[in-house]
């Protein structure tokens, strides 16, 4: 009986991949070629033209005001100023820090508790006689207990000192700034409502090996800074700042304890009558990076530079961030710095920036048409390279099937590359009919023939055969009999693929399979015998529905066994074949030849494995023992058992023993 055509036709999935091309495919003409040009000389004429062109401009621009010492003016003169300011803070900030230093150190240097020998009375006395700049000075200790120090706003020369019981939640405050951190830091400006002045806090946190002993507050005033920041500053009408980022003055000269007490919190800018630093607004997009525009002067430079307009005068504001006085980092956040500087009349200054200014504005200019020209060119360009981009990338993953031919190009170099690519691609659509498909892309890897040299693997092999064949094929003619096995095969690489195995060879109607190489797969033995239970499924399916046509079942006999075999590259040197030699794929021959001893003539499939097989099988898969038995080609009997389809665990599935008696699955 001949089989129906639905059942011999070939599949999508049996027919080669990629034969069906725009070449071969019948009403399909091949585009024509576009008119081309050298890549080359499109970006000659286009990119190099047009950076030319906006270089040249640019450069010149730049040149102009280079000649007038535009650059040399405003770095020399800048940084020197905005250095002195800085510098001026410096020598009143950094004598506070060494007396904290050293008064934290010598308090380490105590054994007895100096709180009842009078000591740190001694030490915070001194150290507000020798540091003018300090307006109070604390210490709490671990027990919140604290000793307090302060200057005599009335009388600079007289202090006053107190020692406060423990619990206080002001000393607890201090204690908890400082709480587990490690060497001196300043704090945020803050103002004393019982000192009606502001101040700097720094803090000194006092530690013996691993424990925290206390710390040490400093405050230094605001107004106490404010008298010497314009020291050597020298330039006419030039003001000197310190604000903090958030806008609080931290030195200004107008910032007395008069004023202080009368505004009574920390001032602002707009508390004292400077318009222009009310108006600065530090970190603008607007503002001139110096160090990034004067760069090729060799110079050090870290300042910026802002134009303030106040009724219709313009002033600058040059400025620089200070971190070295910047609270310490909380919840993540960086700790903000300082905003130190000046700010002075324009005179010629501005007027050379609007020089530099306008030359940076006409080379943007220049610049950015060039950009948008570039990128319009671009775009022209890289259209068909992004599609061979696209293409190579899903080649490269093996998705052959949502390739297309790729239209050509006008540029000749990338229409090459995509008459290539097109060849490329039918190349490896019929490389991979040809070739396992498993292998496949271990084949394209750049450093894939190491992995293919011919080395000792443990690996599993399965064989299959259709019983009663002979007889089956007799009954078809050539065509019918192709595509009954190309249906067939088509099963079983279904099932061999998704437990990831190779199949090595097509011998007639048998199929040779393995697991364990090239890639190693630790669960080799599971992956072969799920195969053949799936091959059992599918073949039951496909049988049913033979049986609705009036057709014969197709049965397979499979034998796996798993073992050392030699896995690699075997042949002529002109026609290799991965493969295995070994004697593990002789006896999984022999396995599926035995199927026909036990075969029952009702099962879809016949599975025999032997005992080291049975042995890794997990819990799921059951097997019954069925005895020794002499194969050809071997001396002695061989254990073997039949892999089943029940579902019951492996450690409660019986068994039976050589003489078929029913034993527990240890026995395996």
């Amino acid at each position: 009986m001949t089989s129906t055509s639905g059942d011999i036709d070939l599949t999508p999935s049996a027919q080669p991949i990629g034969s069906m091309t725009a070449a071969n495919t019948p009403g399909v003409r091949r585009p024509r070629r576009p008119r081309q040009l050298s890549i080359v000389a499109t970006l000659a004429l286009s990119f190099g033209g047009l950076m030319v062109v906006a270089m040249g401009v640019a450069i010149a621009l730049l040149l102009t005001a280079a000649n007038k010492n535009t650059r040399a003016l405003i770095a020399t003169n800048g940084q020197l100023v905005v250095d002195m300011v800085s510098q001026n803070l410096r020598y009143q900030l950094d004598p506070t820090e060494s007396q904290l230093t050293a008064l934290g150190r010598y308090i380490l240097t105590e054994p007895s508790d100096l709180f009842q020998n009078g000591r740190l009375n001694d030490l915070l006395l001194g150290t507000l006689a020798a540091d003018e700049q300090i307006d109070t000075l604390i210490f709490v200790r671990s027990d919140f207990r604290a000793m307090s120090a302060a200057r005599n706003s009335a009388k600079p020369g007289d202090f006053s000192i107190q020692e406060m019981p423990g619990g206080g939640g002001m000393f607890r405050s201090i204690f908890d700034k400082a709480r587990d951190k490690r060497g001196l830091f300043w704090g945020t400006p803050f103002y004393s409502e019982r000192r009606k002045n502001a101040v700097v806090p720094v803090y000194m946190p006092v530690w013996r090996g691993g424990t925290q002993m206390g710390v040490l507050r400093a405050t230094v005033g605001v107004a106490a800074l404010s008298r010497h920041i314009a020291v050597n500053v020298g330039t006419t009408g030039a003001v000197p700042f310190a604000l903090n980022t958030d806008g609080y003055v931290i030195a200004h000269p107008e910032a007395t304890p008069e004023r202080e007490a009368a505004i009574g919190h920390l001032l602002k800018p707009a508390d004292l009558s400077d318009p222009i630093l009310a108006a600065f607004r530090p970190n603008k997009s607007t503002d001139i990076d110096v160090q990034q525009s004067f760069m090729g002067l060799g110079i050090p430079l870290d300042f910026k530079v802002q134009q303030v307009t106040i009724d219709g005068e313009t002033h600058l504001v040059v400025y620089k961030m200070l971190s070295d006085y910047a609270p310490p980092a909380m919840n993540g956040m960086p700790g903000q710095p300082w905003v130190i500087g000046l700010h002075l009349p324009d005179d010629n200054i501005a007027k050379q920036l609007n020089r530099v200014a306008w030359a940076g504005a006409w080379g943007g200019v220049v610049m950015l048409a060039a950009v948008i020209m570039s990128i319009l060119i671009g775009r022209r360009i890289a259209r068909p390279m992004a599609r061979l981009a696209q293409a190579s990338e899903k080649l490269a993953e093996l998705k052959l099937e949502e390739v297309d031919v790729l239209r050509g190009s006008r540029l000749r170099e990338v229409d090459v590359a995509i008459s290539a690519f097109n060849r490329m691609r039918i190349g490896l659509t019929w490389l991979a009919t040809y070739v396992p498909r498993s292998l496949l892309p271990q084949l394209i890897r750049a450093d894939s023939m190491e992995d293919f040299a011919s080395k000792e693997r443990a690996v599993t092999v399965l064989f299959t055969d259709i019983v009663d064949f002979s007889r089956t094929s007799q009954r078809l003619d050539a065509q019918e009999l192709a595509a009954f096995l190309n249906r067939h095969f088509s099963l079983l690489d279904e099932a061999i693929s998704e437990q990831g195995g190779t199949i090595d060879k097509y011998i007639g109607d048998s199929v040779m399979a393995f697991w364990g190489a090239p890639s190693r797969q630790p669960d080799h033995v599971q992956r072969a015998c799920r195969a053949a239970l799936r091959i059992s499924k599918i073949l039951h399916q496909d049988n049913q529905r033979r049986a609705h046509k009036g057709l014969h079942p197709v049965r397979v006999r499979i034998g796996i066994e798993t073992g050392i075999a030699i896995a690699g590259n075997i042949g002529a040197p002109g026609r290799v074949n991965y493969t295995l030699v070994g004697d593990s794929v002789n006896l999984a021959q022999r396995f599926e030849q035995f199927g026909k001893v036990i075969d029952d003539h009702e099962s879809d499939a016949v599975i025999v494995v032997s005992a080291d097989v049975a042995a890794m099988l997990p819990p799921e898969l059951s097997v019954l023992s069925l005895g020794e038995h002499l194969l050809p080609g071997r001396s002695h009997e061989i254990p073997l058992y039949r892999l089943l389809l029940a579902t019951a665990a492996i450690s409660t599935q019986p068994v039976r023993d050589d003489t078929g008696t029913v034993t527990d699955r240890s026995a395996v």
